[in-house]
């Protein structure tokens, strides 16, 4: 039983992980250029103290890599 729990606590958490990514990537265009902030900082979860502060799974900083670079690309053929 103990595995099955952990199992969906795991999917819950995954779940709210993917969510606050959503939202740090859609509040990136109005943050202004230059500044970042934690995706901790920007819609902090329970178990975030557990982790570390800075906590963020490597598919979800690839994640907000991947927007960083689609918007600079926007950025740049507004410029022009």
């Amino acid at each position: 039983m103990n595995g099955y729990r952990s199992k969906q606590e795991t999917e819950f958490k995954e779940s709210w992980e993917r969510t606050r990514v959503i939202v740090a990537v859609s509040l990136m265009p109005h943050l202004g250029k230059g500044k970042s902030r934690a995706i901790t900082k920007i819609y902090p979860l329970p178990w975030d103290d557990e982790k570390g502060a800075e906590y963020a799974p490597i598919e979800h900083k690839k994640a907000v890599k991947e927007a960083e670079s689609l918007w600079q690309k926007i950025d740049q053929k507004t410029k022009q």
